[in-house]
């Protein structure tokens, strides 16, 4: 990491000290410097190997890339952000810059990763020449054209954008606990604050076995609690499928004093143990235990799920879900206007869901999307998975995958793909960022694949992953709509500004 980098990584922290000091004074001063706290930095568009820095014009004193020249054609550049000197290890890939130059017009457009990057100004340059004739001093102030409009030319053209964004300074973290800015543990148990007390006089029912706990969602409202005592072990038998109502939490007291959580679990193949009945479901605290923990293969009829989710705003927080060997969590349908809405999986403990062929931690179909945040997973076949059909996506953050991935093809993060027309989709939208894959064993063939083209795109970033034998991003058949930047590789991490990503 580049001195300029470390510096504003130990500003941040000055400043978080600070706000910290502050609180007890005066808090809309606080907001006000908040808001501040973003950086606010010049870009400029890169072209690789066809970028022209300003040295090569004259100019010794700014740092950026002209970039030609350009027949007709298409082609996406990189916006780096702060790669003061030249260095693009000093700063980041902000978003991607589209040149379309087609039948004697040309248009270019600019699309930030909004995640972390917003666009405040924007000076674009298309000409014969790589910056404007005679220009001196500040010479982008001189750029006049305008993105996402058309423009006549004839003949090879030059492209340079400048632009002022504005930074999340969370681009200068790598990994889950570098970034983790929920407050709580990754995985939860211990330490995890959000948990519902025992003598919470919101608390509806308490129950400690299968009898009273079947009694309690049979009764139980919109808003209503169930309590699972600390110490009980719930065998559900032979009932499957138990619905929980729309808007009940169910809850026991993971990482009160080092405690467990009530423990629910079945024995029998081929059930699915809860069914989610509406939205507003939160499942928080507990040990929710299947029958398969080894990679042993099991028949279609033999699977497990622990539960099943088609409504919107299901939240499963501070859990310890273990033994299914279809699928910890399966969420289906949910779609929404962000990732949250479709699911919120966070703080968990995920592992030993690991059959071969099968064996998910979180699992999306049907159009189902999720926010999956500050979990542990470990011992799984894949972590997360995707069918692949439009509508499919999560966004996980702030999560570590464990060193332990011994199944079949045991990659963490997936995306099936999905036929469509002549198409082979991977789901919509997957976005990847500031996770830890310390996977590193011979089953894996690789961290991430993704195995076709997502309909809008997989964005991949700020990552820490251990595994090097391969590439830690594969795509299916094609490379497209793939935006993977800034991630560091292996156990002694070097950055990696760009891909890699393997075609298989």
């Amino acid at each position: 990491m580049s001195f300029k980098r470390h510096l504003r990584l130990t500003l941040t922290v000055l400043i978080t000290c600070m706000l910290t000091f502050l609180a007890t004074f005066d808090a809309i001063a606080i907001d006000e410097f908040q808001t501040n706290s973003y950086w606010i930095e010049p870009a400029w568009v890169y072209g690789w190997d066809d970028a022209i820095p300003f040295t090569e014009l004259g100019f010794y004193d700014d740092w950026g890339w002209s970039n030609g020249s350009f027949g007709e054609g298409t082609y996406t550049l990189d916006l780096y952000a702060a790669a003061y000197d030249y260095d693009l290890e000093n700063g980041s890939i902000a978003g991607e810059v589209l040149i379309e130059y087609n039948n004697g017009y040309v248009e270019v457009s600019c699309e930030m990763f909004e995640d972390f990057y917003q666009l405040n100004e924007a000076y674009l340059w298309i000409g014969p020449t790589p910056i404007p004739p005679n220009a001196s001093g500040e010479f982008w102030y001189d750029f006049t054209h305008e993105l996402d409009a058309s423009y006549a030319f004839s003949g090879n053209i030059y492209v340079a954008l400048y632009a002022v964004v504005t930074t999340d300074p969370i681009v200068t973290s790598y990994g889950a606990e570098a970034a983790n800015s929920t407050g709580n543990p990754i995985g939860g148990g211990n330490g995890y604050t959000h948990i519902i007390s025992r003598n919470d006089p919101d608390i509806d029912f308490i129950v400690d076995t299968k009898s009273e706990l079947l009694s309690a969602f049979q009764n139980a409202e919109w808003g209503d609690i169930i309590y699972v005592e600390g110490y009980a072990s719930i065998n559900m038998g032979t009932t499957t499928r138990t619905v929980i109502p729309a808007g009940v939490t169910l809850a026991s007291d993971r990482g009160v004093n080092g405690a467990l959580g009530g423990r629910i679990y079945t024995t029998r193949n081929g059930i699915r143990l809860f069914n989610i009945g509406g939205e507003g479901v939160r499942i928080t605290g507990l040990r929710l235990e299947g029958p398969h923990k080894t990679i042993k293969e099991q028949s279609t009829s033999n699977k497990t799920v622990g539960m099943y989710c088609p409504y919107q705003y299901l939240e499963v927080d501070n859990c310890e879900l273990f033994g299914w060997s279809d699928a910890a969590i399966g969420i289906s349908g949910t779609g929404g206007d962000d990732m949250i809405t479709g699911g919120y999986i966070h703080h968990n403990n995920i592992h030993h869901n690991q059959a071969s062929g099968n064996g998910y931690g979180v699992v999306l179909s049907s159009g189902g999307v999720a926010l999956i945040e500050a979990n542990y997973f470990d011992y799984c076949r894949h972590a997360i998975s995707g069918t692949g059909v439009a509508g499919d996506g999560f966004e996980a953050r702030f999560n570590i995958c464990g060193p332990n991935w011994i199944s079949t093809s045991a990659h963490n993060f997936d995306m099936h793909g999905a036929t469509v027309g002549t198409q082979t989709i991977a789901g919509t939208t997957i976005k990847i960022y500031n996770n830890t894959f310390m996977g590193t064993t011979a089953q894996m063939p690789t961290c991430i694949a993704i195995r076709g083209i997502p309909l809008d795109g997989a964005y991949i970033t700020n990552n820490w992953f251990y595994f090097t034998r391969s590439e830690p991003v594969w795509q299916q058949i094609v490379f497209g709509n793939m935006h993977v930047f800034n991630n560091l590789i292996g156990e002694e991490p070097e950055l990696s500004v760009k891909g890699p990503v393997k075609i298989y």
